[in-house]
């Protein structure tokens, strides 16, 4: 599932490689070859470094557990950006990340950006644990996005800390 990476001819980032660099380097290949009407029926138009690190810097980590949510995870760079800003700020226990993608051909780099991001943190001796859901959030939680109380929890489990969304990107028509 996974072709267009495995067979590309390119220079792998090296190992000490920042998770923001590495994200968007799996994003630059990507896009030179997928088909572009997929994208643009997906929505996909990848987070620049700068934008993803900009938005990043204006979240508030809890100085316990953290759980993150990326609803439309694409190759995990608001993610990774998150990674570089908790390496510099009072460590969390843990760090829980649910990333959801629905394209699934982007997914299996998904898992590997998000792989790379674990080892880059363990660095620091930060733990990362995260799954990548093939579903639409929006569709998924659907049951809980309702008009109030939003974002409750309806499990045993509490809610996620931060929501991290640089969200799919549609041309509407101006009809």
């Amino acid at each position: 599932r996974c072709a267009w990476l495995q067979h590309t001819r390119v220079t792998w980032p090296g190992e000490d490689s920042a998770p923001v660099e590495v994200c968007d380097w799996l994003a630059q290949l990507y896009v030179a070859v997928a088909d572009e009407q997929q994208r643009k029926q997906l929505g996909q138009y990848f987070t620049p470094p700068l934008v993803a690190r900009f938005m990043a810097s204006l979240v508030e980590l809890p100085s316990t557990d953290v759980w993150a949510i990326e609803p439309a995870a694409g190759l995990g760079i608001l993610i990774a950006a998150l990674a570089e800003l908790i390496v510099r700020q009072p460590k969390p226990g843990k760090w829980h990340v649910t990333a959801y993608e629905v394209d699934e051909i982007l997914r299996p780099a998904l898992n590997l950006a998000l792989g790379y991001t674990r080892q880059w943190l363990n660095r620091w001796g930060i733990r990362l644990e995260f799954e990548v859901r093939p579903n639409d959030f929006i569709l998924e939680n659907a049951k809980i996005l309702r008009p109030a109380p939003l974002l409750d929890s309806v499990s045993d489990r509490a809610g996620p800390d931060l929501f991290i969304a640089n969200p799919p990107y549609f041309k509407i028509p101006k009809s």
